[in-house]
């Protein structure tokens, strides 16, 4: 085998064993008509179409991972989703393949988004051991 070819077989080989990524939020649900128009659970309206959320009064901008989560959670308002449930039902990861603190990253950065008082949270809780739940 040429050097051409040993090289060309490693490329192949590294980029098969690259862990592959779920498509982004504006992706998945840009003019998807399985997306509702707006999501509503207690006072949070998620606008699907134009990716944000109004709270009350104001519109709050999401990322794109934000987004994404928030939409499924509000998909599913009252149940408990583990950090690992969530990492595969949102963004597709293998069982055990993530990492909780990416979860709480992103649980924590939405709280300081959508809570009155992130240190007491009110709408996206955390249910002891178990996961998190949003709810009205």
């Amino acid at each position: 085998m040429s050097d051409q070819a040993k090289g060309t077989a490693l490329a192949l080989k590294r980029v098969a064993s690259k862990p592959t990524r779920a498509p982004r939020a504006r992706r998945k649900f840009a003019g998807a008509p399985a997306a509702p128009p707006r999501l509503t659970v207690g006072a949070l309206c998620l606008n699907c179409r134009a990716f944000d959320l109004q709270i009350d009064d104001r519109t709050v901008l999401l990322t794109p991972a934000e987004f994404e989560l928030l939409y499924y959670l509000m998909s599913h308002a009252g149940e408990v989703f583990s950090a690992e449930q969530l990492l595969c039902q949102v963004w597709g990861y293998a069982p055990g393949a993530g990492r909780a603190e990416l979860i709480r990253a992103h649980i924590k950065n939405l709280r300081a988004k959508i809570e009155p008082n992130p240190q007491a949270p009110t709408r996206l809780r955390t249910v002891g051991r178990l996961g998190y739940t949003i709810g009205a």
